[in-house]
Order: structure tokens, then sequence, then C-alpha cells
């Protein structure tokens, strides 16, 4: 578990960690530890409204656990899946396939998923490329992997330089992109079934939980996916959502609805 500020100054977070650390679900784990990233107030913002830098929080805790893990001051591990408090498992095994992935999948410094929802073709033409392709952060890393040592670095020296405007899932594939070009032996995959990302897709709550039983359509190598609007439901195959849980809405009776509009932001 991590706490961008420090644990001692929010006693609701204190609480919290105390919750899950003794919560039925803590018997899936050998083991639980807080850690601290001590943030200050002003690094810790983030908002599009509060500053022009406001990655710069997301950056630096980042920045923080995967220094604790390739540094081993976490623990001796192989990889880890790096787990927002907006990423939602729905279904049943989703740590058996996270086992899967870091240990059974080709090898990769990262495997995760680029933008698997609805985009309507405006934003495809309008959007830069790193924002519609790069894999979001939400990911599995692989710890021993020399190329995920190196981004680290980089993450580093651009905070260091002060640059910090890039969130930095953008800045790996944007760093990833420019050596590799796209070639077969790129160690950046976004095959994973583990996550899913689906960001600001309107997703039907009365979907969310449903098993898959068929094919959906996905972004998989650059096909934009179709199969999860509001009208359909939501289907897929991944164990685990990420998304909004503003953008989870309720069923409602097409004789209730007057009007509907969705404002999409670049």
């Amino acid at each position: 578990l991590q706490k961008s500020l420090r644990l001692q100054a929010n006693s609701w977070a204190q609480n919290a960690s105390q919750r899950l650390q003794s919560d039925a679900w803590h018997a899936c784990f050998e083991s639980v530890s807080v850690r601290e990233a001590n943030l200050t107030a002003e690094e810790d913002s983030r908002g599009y409204a509060v500053r022009s830098d406001w990655v710069s929080g997301p950056n630096a805790v980042f920045r923080f656990v995967l220094g604790c893990f390739l540094d081993r001051t976490c623990g001796d591990y192989s990889a880890f899946y790096f787990m927002e408090f907006d990423a939602v498992p729905i279904r049943p095994g989703w740590l058996e396939q996270f086992i899967l992935e870091a240990f059974t999948y080709p090898p990769a410094a990262i495997r995760g998923s680029r933008y698997r929802g609805e985009l309507s073709r405006g934003l495809i033409v309008l959007c830069p490329w790193p924002r519609l392709f790069h894999i979001n952060g939400n990911a599995v890393y692989n710890i021993s992997h020399p190329w995920l040592r190196f981004l680290h670095q980089q993450l580093e020296e651009d905070a260091s330089a002060g640059r910090s405007s890039v969130a930095f899932d953008v800045r790996m594939a944007n760093l990833t992109m420019e050596l590799w070009n796209a070639s077969e032996d790129m160690p950046y995959s976004a095959d994973s079934l583990l996550i899913g990302n689906y960001a600001q897709t309107l997703l039907n709550s009365s979907a969310l939980y449903e098993r898959y039983e068929g094919a959906v359509n996905l972004l998989v190598e650059g096909e934009f996916a179709s199969g999860a609007s509001a009208g359909r439901g939501f289907q897929s195959p991944e164990f685990v959502r990420h998304g909004s849980r503003s953008n989870v809405f309720e069923n409602v009776n097409e004789s209730e609805i007057t009007l509907g509009v969705i404002a999409n932001s670049l």
C-alpha cells in the first residue's frame, strides 16, 4: 500500500490502512506493508485546474514505488503490478492472472493496456499519438528487465531537470518508441488480460460483473474498440477494469430520457 503524503498526518488514511490489513482479503497475501512517499502538499497536487505540471504528484509517487522495487527496499521480487484506486477487479482469479503474465507470458519490461474504450474518429485524428497508444501506468512491471531500470533513470533525470509536465506512462512510451520503433522485440507489450484501460468510456453498471461469453472488439495493435457503448452494456475479458467510477451509470428507461450529452476533451 502506497501513501503519497505522511500517513501520520491523516487519521482517515491511518484507519483505512489498519482496516485493510485486518480485512478478510488480507489472507490472500503473505504480508501487507504500507509505505510513504513523504511528498509535500505542493508536490502531491494533481488536476488540470491546479497548475500546468499537474502530473508531478503521480509521477513522484510512481518513481518512488519503482525505485523501491528496483533497489529491493520493498523486498526481493521479480515483478509488481502498479494498481491505482480506480483499477477495480471485476472477475475472480485476477491474482492468478497477474502471476501468469509476470512469469509465463513473453518477457517484457512493461505489460499492460492501451486505451480500449470508445473513441470517436475525430479524437483519433486530433489526439497526439502518445496519448492514444501509450500503455496506461496501471501495468505489470518486470523488475529484472534492464529497460525498466533505464526508464527509471530517465524519469529521475527528468524530475531533477524540472521536466514534470508529461505523465510518467506517456514519457515511458515516448522513450520506448523512439528507440525500438515498434519492433517485434520491443519490451513494451499491450497484450495484458489482467488490466483493461477504459478511462473516460461510459460504463453500464448492470453489466460490469457479467461473465465474458463472447468476442468483443478491443483496442489491440491500433484497432479501436466498438463494443463498450452505453446501450449494450459493458463486457470485456479483462480481470481488472481501469476507469473512473464517475463514468459508471445506471440503466434508465428510454421513456425517461429527453437528451443525452457527452463531452470529450483533449
